[in-house]
């Protein structure tokens, strides 16, 4: 039975997860344009209009390079170096796999990302690792000039409601503050979990290896810790097994 192929991250069905992922960045967009900008100094009214729209403008490119670009196997390789997909029904390069959720063969395969909803490998990992670092960078100016906001409001209350007293006309100036707050939070715990990936890619990289890769290995070193604790299991006398209330398997 034919099954639809995803070309690219904006093929549909999205995901639900892609989906959550462009609500949350127009939900922090707005906020911090609504919220934090008009509660700034002109001069870092000014800094944080620059940075920001450069930064998205770099997040949204990487983002649309990733989940455009096509990663598919062309199966034009020699006979004598590739292997048959069973999915696919075609021969494939032997560091091709197939993706179930994508339903083709991708060169080089690391993972897929359901946040992008598309496979990252070899047509698109470049561009994947330059998204993180502009995700990076756009975050930190999001929580840098969010912080500095909450900085004010606790040092110099006063002066601080004072000087945008007629911003307080059309938002209320506490609860923006408090809006900033989560939003520094929010941000600050997405740059944790990027530059965990950063050095978890890092990581990959310095082994040559790939993150589908990585996992088979580790799941192949779990199967084979199990099948040695079997072994040892096996020979264990029964006093020990007495002792640690295991019941010996009955033949």
């Amino acid at each position: 039975m034919y099954r639809y192929r995803r070309n690219n991250g904006f093929s549909k069905p999205f995901s639900l997860t892609q989906i959550s992922s462009w609500v949350f960045v127009i939900s922090q967009i707005i906020v911090f344009i609504v919220l934090t900008l008009p509660l700034l100094t002109p001069f870092h009214l000014t800094a944080a209009c620059i940075m920001l729209f450069l930064s998205f403008s770099l997040l949204i490119y990487f983002w649309i390079r990733v989940s455009l670009a096509q990663v598919v196997d062309d199966a034009s390789y020699n006979n004598d170096t590739t292997r048959l997909c069973n999915y696919c029904c075609a021969n494939v390069n032997p560091e091709s796999k197939h993706c179930k959720i994508c339903n083709k063969c991708v060169p080089k395969f690391d993972h897929h990302c359901g946040i992008l909803n598309t496979c990252v490998g070899m047509g698109n990992y470049r561009f994947f690792i330059c998204l993180l670092l502009s995700l990076l960078l756009y975050n930190c100016i999001i929580s840098g000039f969010s912080g500095r906001i909450i900085g004010d409001y606790l040092i110099s209350n006063d002066r601080f409601v004072e000087r945008n007293r007629k911003v307080g006309r059309f938002i209320n100036i506490h609860a923006s503050v408090v809006m900033n707050f989560l939003l520094c939070i929010s941000s600050s715990l997405i740059n944790i979990a990027v530059l965990f990936l950063l050095g978890f890619h890092m990581y990959l990289r310095m082994n040559d290896l790939t993150t589908y890769q990585f996992i088979q290995q580790s799941r192949i070193k779990k199967e084979d810790q199990n099948k040695t604790g079997e072994t040892v299991n096996s020979s264990v006398n029964k006093t020990e097994i007495e002792n640690t209330k295991v019941t010996p398997d009955v033949k």
